[in-house]
């Protein structure tokens, strides 16, 4: 008996790198969380990954430029059913050892 072809299953991907320039308003090194206030006020706060190299010569009052890149795929599916395979998964990218301090916010 011939079985009829699985129907194809539908889904995209979107990804989006953004540039942000921000000053540092609180830096806990030992825990590594930081504070940034955006130029639009906003204010953003996060662990930094290990992958960040030059965090030790982050100061409160820096001005600092991040490039972040958010990426969400999806799939759909007949049956409504997550597949048991459905992963999240994140990463970093690590910039370059600085031999000189960042810059200060003036």
């Amino acid at each position: 008996m011939a079985q009829a072809p699985a129907a194809a299953t539908r889904g995209e991907a979107v990804l989006a790198a953004v540039q942000v320039t921000a000053t540092v308003t609180k830096i806990d090194h030992k825990t590594r969380e930081v504070t940034l206030k955006a130029e639009d006020g906003e204010e953003y706060s996060f662990v930094a990954d290990p992958a960040v190299a030059n965090l030790a010569q982050v100061q409160k009052g820096d001005l600092v430029s991040a490039t972040y890149t958010e990426a969400v795929a999806y799939e759909v599916k007949k049956g409504g059913k997550a597949d048991a395979a459905a992963a999240v998964a994140g990463g970093a990218a690590r910039s370059a050892r600085s031999p000189r301090p960042p810059s200060r916010a003036r």
